[in-house]
């Protein structure tokens, strides 16, 4: 229903009395419908109060989106309030990349918890080597990791 009438499946979802069963319902509607209309799906998201839901809804609204309008989905990452979904959002987008630029180092350098923005930074890494091993090693070089993990990584973005 959701993606035929999301509209109305928002509505049915929005009556739900369990807090739970309605952040469920409404991040299903957001997730089913963050391709063809992610502003839609991002609308709502503060209606959805389990934060496992959210988090759900978070990555895949910035997996589409991302993969779909890039710059569009990098400008509503900017914009999300600190903490574990704008985190959540820029780590999945990290995923898709595949040319890291300035903007992309900045919202990967947002990243408020530290293990997550090193991961992300090693998963952009590999991305980029894909199609630019030299870009990718002198990102790796950058990065304050451990000389072992830099080494396995380097084998990585080497084959």
């Amino acid at each position: 229903m959701a993606r035929h009438d999301s509209q109305a499946a928002t509505q049915l979802a929005l009556q739900l009395q369990d807090d739970k069963q309605r952040s469920r319902a409404l991040s299903g509607i957001a997730t089913s419908i963050a391709r063809d209309d992610p502003a839609q799906a991002v609308s709502l998201l503060p209606n959805i109060t389990d934060p496992a839901n959210l988090k759900q809804a978070l990555q895949t609204i910035a997996g589409q989106w991302y993969r779909s309008d890039p710059a569009a989905a990098l400008r509503w990452a900017s914009s999300l309030p600190a903490g574990v979904g704008r985190d959540s959002a820029i780590v999945t987008m990290t995923m898709n990349f595949d040319d890291i630029g300035r903007r992309e180092l900045e919202l990967i350098d947002s990243i408020a918890d530290p293990q997550s923005r090193t991961n992300a930074r090693q998963m952009a890494i590999l991305r980029l080597a894909r199609t630019d091993q030299v870009s990718a090693l002198r990102m790796l070089e950058e990065m304050d990791i451990p000389e072992d993990k830099k080494a396995k990584y380097r084998e990585k973005i080497r084959k």
